[in-house]
């Protein structure tokens, strides 16, 4: 609390005084914290009849068929992907066994 009195006067905790480029830096945080949270507030705001998980979809017929697309194409592991990294990492630690050590 005390700082807090000394921050509002322009003072730092050690008595010495604050720059004007800092004070406005610290004015405009306390704005942006008090705004940020106005707006979270209404925006929690919920209208008669609603519920927190009653959201409309943004997405349409078409847009729909494509997101299902491709959630169905994602949901399988490329295996001759993961064939091909564990490929690599094989040779390259068998080239370094075969290199040796030695630092």
């Amino acid at each position: 609390a005390e700082s807090r009195k000394l921050r509002e006067q322009g003072l730092k905790p050690d008595g010495s005084k604050e720059s004007e480029l800092t004070q406005i830096n610290q004015q405009e945080k306390i704005v942006d914290k008090n705004q940020a949270g106005d707006e979270l507030l209404k925006d929690m705001d919920l209208q008669e009849g609603e519920s927190p998980g009653d959201m409309e979809s943004p997405v349409d017929g078409e847009q729909a068929q494509e997101l299902q697309k491709i959630l169905d194409e994602e949901r399988v592991t490329p295996m001759f992907n993961v064939n091909i990294l564990v490929g690599l990492f094989v040779v390259i630690l068998a080239m370094n066994l075969l290199k040796g050590g030695g630092a």
